[in-house]
């Protein structure tokens, strides 16, 4: 998992699943800007790790 888009170049030579999520600067956001942007990484992460989990 990373934020750093140059990793998507090696993707291929790489054993495993390469995740890209962006960079947010949450510092200067609203706390509940925040929290609904954590939730909805989450929502898109918690089924790809429990999928590979079970394989």
């Amino acid at each position: 998992m990373t934020s750093d888009a140059s990793w998507s170049q090696s993707e291929q030579e790489l054993e495993g699943k390469l995740v890209w999520l962006p960079a947010i600067p949450l510092e200067d956001m609203e706390e509940k800007y925040k929290q609904k942007i954590i939730q909805n990484q989450m929502n898109q992460l918690l089924p790809m790790f429990i999928q590979k989990w079970q394989d």
